[in-house]
C-alpha cells in the first residue's frame, strides 16, 4: 500500500510523521481546538494521540502499516510552530481510497487559509500516489466544517449515520467524498 511520505511540505507548512516526544503537545492541540462535545456530545478522548501513535485509528480489519498520523507545522522562520495534525488511513474502504480520519487546526491558526492549504497539498500528494478519492466523516452539527469541506469539493454523499431524529441530545454524521 502506498502511503504519504514521512516528510512533505506545502508553501507555508511542513507535514511530518508524529514522534513519541510530540504526543503530549499534539494531544493538547487536539483537545483545545476541538468542539467535539458540541458536535456529537462526547468529550475529547484524553488518550486519542497515544492510541493513534501506538495502534492507529483503524477501520474494521485495518492494518497499522496503512495508517499515518502527522504533525503540521509552520514553514516560516525557525519557530516551526505546531498548528495542526492529520490522521489518515490508506486503502479504506477501497484500495485506491484514502480516509481522512481526523484533521485538526489549532484555534490560533484558523481562518488564515491553513486548512485549505493542508487539503490542497494533501490532494497533490495523494494524486501523485495514484489514489482516486478521499473520504471524510463530518458531524452534521459542525456547520463550519460542512461549509469548509463542501467548498473544497467534498460533495458526494456516501451516507448519513447516527440518530434518525434531530434534537439537542441526538447526533449524526455524514460521509463525504472528493474524487481526485
Amino acid at each position: 500500500m502506498k502511503a504519504l511520505n514521512t516528510f512533505w511540505k506545502s508553501e507555508r507548512l511542513i507535514f511530518e510523521d508524529i514522534k513519541l516526544q510530540e504526543i503530549e503537545e499534539v494531544q493538547d492541540l487536539y483537545e483545545s481546538s476541538s468542539n467535539i462535545r458540541i458536535w456529537d456530545g462526547r468529550e475529547p478522548d484524553k488518550g486519542y494521540l497515544k492510541q493513534c501513535f501506538f495502534t492507529g485509528d483503524l477501520p474494521p480489519g485495518g492494518k497499522k502499516e496503512n495508517y499515518k498520523i502527522q504533525t503540521i507545522r509552520t514553514n516560516k522562520d525557525a519557530s516551526n510552530n505546531l498548528i495542526g495534525m492529520l490522521s489518515i488511513y490508506h486503502g479504506y474502504p477501497l484500495d485506491d481510497t484514502t480516509y481522512l480520519a481526523f484533521m485538526c487546526v489549532g484555534n490560533n491558526y484558523k481562518n488564515q487559509g491553513n486548512g485549505q492549504e493542508i487539503i490542497s497539498q494533501l490532494i497533490i500528494e495523494l494524486t501523485r500516489l495514484e489514489y482516486k478519492e478521499i473520504r471524510i466523516n463530518v458531524e452534521l452539527k459542525n456547520w463550519s466544517a460542512l461549509r469548509f469541506w463542501s467548498k473544497l469539493g467534498f460533495d458526494k454523499i456516501n451516507g448519513i449515520f447516527g440518530d434518525k431524529d434531530y434534537s439537542d441530545s441526538t447526533y449524526s454524521n455524514i460521509e463525504l467524498t472528493r474524487f481526485l
